[in-house]
């Protein structure tokens, strides 16, 4: 993990206490930005006023927030989103299938490994500098082993363009329609006393939408310093306790 430790925790105190403060005007590109974790994440960033944020949607969309632009477009068109990424500085792509499953082999190709294919590639001719992906958690898992290889093969594609990376990896996030896996957590919990188990029970363990998008957001003002940053359930966790627990007694 790239995130640890002491230096997790100044860093978080930036998040904290400052609020994600940049320092000159960015423009942030979210393709899949209609979604469930997109619409979120939107929701996040539409008060700062020193982004720019564009919105990729099928359908074209409004928004009240003056630093938010929607666009509509087809994110598996190669030409369209490289004259849509030029002049982004982060990119964050969302798109996948809405419900992954076990039975949705096709769909992980179709959908998930083709949108990041063509991300990459538009990433690259357009000089994007910084790519955020919302992959997910690697240990192995026979159920939804489509789509982790789906999305083990879509990080390779990223990795490729040389870009500055961070990989988010979650395991399933948890919020509104979201909630039956949460019932799960006790037995999680559990799993994760015994060492023999832990490893892949955190890996596991589904997460909350905010501390979620936190990250996303923490990786938008930390761009990757080396050429790959992970971010671990382990480091969204650490998140959600620093904001919890000692954000309000800084």
């Amino acid at each position: 993990m790239k995130i640890q430790g002491w230096g997790l925790k100044i860093r978080l105190e930036k998040l904290c206490v400052n609020r994600y403060k940049a320092s000159k005007l960015n423009t942030i590109y979210i393709t899949g930005a209609s979604g469930f974790i997109g619409t979120a994440l939107i929701r996040r960033l539409e008060d700062r006023k020193e982004l720019r944020i564009i919105g990729l949607s099928r359908s074209q969309r409004k928004t009240p927030a003056p630093n938010v632009r929607w666009h509509k477009g087809d994110p598996l068109d190669l030409a369209f989103l490289s004259k849509e990424l030029v002049g982004v500085d982060t990119l964050v792509h969302l798109v996948g299938i809405s419900s992954p499953g076990p039975f949705a082999d096709g769909e992980f190709i179709d959908v998930d490994l083709k949108s990041a294919q063509v991300a990459a590639e538009a990433a690259k001719k357009a000089g994007v500098k910084h790519i955020i992906f919302v992959s997910v958690a690697q240990e192995r898992s026979y159920i939804m082993d489509a789509y982790q290889s789906a999305r083990a093969l879509a990080e390779n594609y990223f990795k490729e363009t040389n870009i500055p990376l961070s990989i988010i990896r979650p395991w399933y996030v948890l919020g509104p329609g979201r909630w039956w896996p949460s019932l799960l957590l006790p037995i999680y919990g559990l799993l994760e006393l015994i060492p023999f188990t832990r490893k892949k029970a955190t890996a596991f363990t589904p997460v909350l939408l905010e501390p979620f998008i936190d990250t996303i957001h923490f990786a938008i003002d930390n761009p990757a310093e080396s050429k790959v940053v992970y971010y671990e359930v382990e480091d969204i966790q650490q998140i959600d306790f620093y904001r919890v627990t000692i954000s309000p007694l800084l």
